[in-house]
């Protein structure tokens, strides 16, 4: 939830983020989402090609349990 207080919002930010993961016998897929801080800095951590969106959202799709959406 973000709270405006002056010129500033605070509280969480969420991010449209895309990423390509692959098994070691697999051709590497596209996966993009929605994502908290939290969220996009374990994806960071694991992958080493992480672009943002530009977009914005309310929620996070790992923290709401929603399935990762295909890039």
């Amino acid at each position: 939830m973000k709270v405006l207080e002056g010129d500033k919002v605070k509280g969480e930010t969420f991010l449209l983020v895309r990423w390509q993961a692959a098994q070691p016998d697999e051709e590497p897929e596209g996966f993009e989402a929605m994502l908290c801080r939290h969220h996009r800095e374990a994806i960071w951590l694991r992958h080493a090609i992480v672009t943002g969106c530009g977009q914005f959202g309310d929620s996070c799709d790992l923290c709401e349990g929603r399935p990762l959406m295909r890039a």
